[in-house]
């Protein structure tokens, strides 16, 4: 209310002029932050007076993201621009993503955060990620007042997957890039077409097995199109990977569509320390053709989730087997019959003993059997 007009606020820009990256960390009695610009890094450190000695800890690493990003907008970085501001505090994304907080001081510090981004027009993305992460990037240094480590010595990522997702998915699965979200993904087979019985031209439809990997800030793009190719198609298999980094904005959505979701630890050979936060990866299946319809929540397949969580957990590695035969445990449950199948996601090992109906025995052969055999007299109570 403090304009004299109604200010205007970015809800989603015909476009983006630029991006900027930063990392935010308060620690004990310091704080600091970095973000490039033009290709520099630049810096804001200092040590907390004594009006905050009372406050918690995420009230500090919340006030020190605003405080940042305030100091960016007073540099005038911040007309036209999309920010993506990383913290390695939970609470901190979690209240501003929400935009609301039963804490008066954050709830203060939200409403500092529209009042940038109405005055600046710009969006503002806090992402929560893992103290490692943010030591190996140089702003928990800059918190102690170290300026020789990470971005002020440099920084490097690698990452590679493609070989191990392929020795436990189908040969023929396909790993779909982001513009195949909109029609491969949908099981429509690019540049081919058929004739209906009315002699219209449609495109080509054929299901398939399909890997999804967006960067996270496009994941809740992609779990939007794969919910919509999921209710269309209900006979292609999907696998979603994503690192978990900006969950909040697809991880309720990525719940609703994936049958199990497990999260691959750092550390894994296909996943390595560099990585920083784990890997989370989403299983969605065809729907059966009978009762429950879907996998999701069965008790055989959190077994197996279970089992996988369980061998990481051990560090054990050897996981391509479970993976082989979760990937597969839809299409044997397609071939079992309902009752066996129902059984299965109970939990319920098959059992051995044959399912073929038994020979019917002759009256004649039970009428021997009942001849040859004593029935006791009842006893009469007294």
């Amino acid at each position: 209310m403090e304009s004299p007009t109604p200010p205007l606020r970015l809800i989603r820009g015909e476009s983006v002029n630029k991006a900027i990256y930063g990392f935010g960390d308060a620690s004990g009695k310091g704080f600091g932050s970095s973000w490039e610009l033009n290709g520099n890094v630049v810096f804001r450190f200092g040590i907390w007076g004594d009006d905050m000695d009372l406050t918690s800890s995420n009230y500090k690493e919340a006030s020190n993201d605003i405080k940042s990003i305030e100091a960016m907008g007073e540099q005038g970085l911040l007309d036209g621009t999309e920010v993506f501001f990383f913290t390695d505090n939970s609470t901190a994304e979690a209240v501003f993503f929400n935009g609301s907080s039963k804490s008066p001081l954050l709830f203060d510090l939200v409403l500092r955060l529209h009042k940038i981004e109405m005055c600046y027009k710009c969006k503002v993305h806090f992402i929560h990620c893992v103290g490692t992460r943010m030591i190996s990037q140089g702003t928990d240094g800059l918190s102690h007042g170290n300026l020789l480590s990470g971005v002020m010595a440099g920084l490097e990522r690698y990452s590679n997957l493609k070989t191990w997702i392929q020795s436990f998915v189908d040969d023929s699965t396909e790993f779909l890039s982001p513009e195949d979200w909109f029609r491969r993904g949908h099981d429509i087979v690019p540049k081919e077409f058929e004739i209906n019985v009315d002699g219209i031209k449609l495109p080509r439809v054929r299901m398939g097995t399909f890997v999804w990997a967006p960067p996270p800030c496009l994941a809740e793009v992609a779990i939007e199109e794969l919910r919509k190719a999921r209710h269309k198609r209900t006979s292609s298999q999907h696998l979603f990977i994503v690192p978990r980094l900006m969950q909040p904005t697809y991880l309720k959505h990525l719940h609703k569509a994936a049958d199990l979701i497990i999260s691959v630890p750092v550390g894994h050979p296909a996943w390595p320390q560099s990585m920083f936060e784990p890997l989370t990866i989403a299983f969605v299946f065809p729907f059966l053709s009978h009762r429950p319809w879907q996998l999701r929540g069965s008790e055989g397949l959190l077994d197996m989730g279970r089992s996988l969580l369980r061998m990481w957990s051990e560090n054990n590695w050897e996981d391509g087997s479970v993976l082989r035969e979760l990937w597969l445990y839809q299409r044997r449950l397609a071939s079992m019959s309902e009752k066996l199948a129902s059984e299965v996601l109970q939990g319920k090992k098959p059992s051995s003993v044959s399912h073929q109906p038994s020979r019917k025995r002759r009256g004649s052969s039970l009428g021997k059997e009942k001849r040859g055999r004593q029935v006791p007299k009842r006893q009469k109570r007294r």
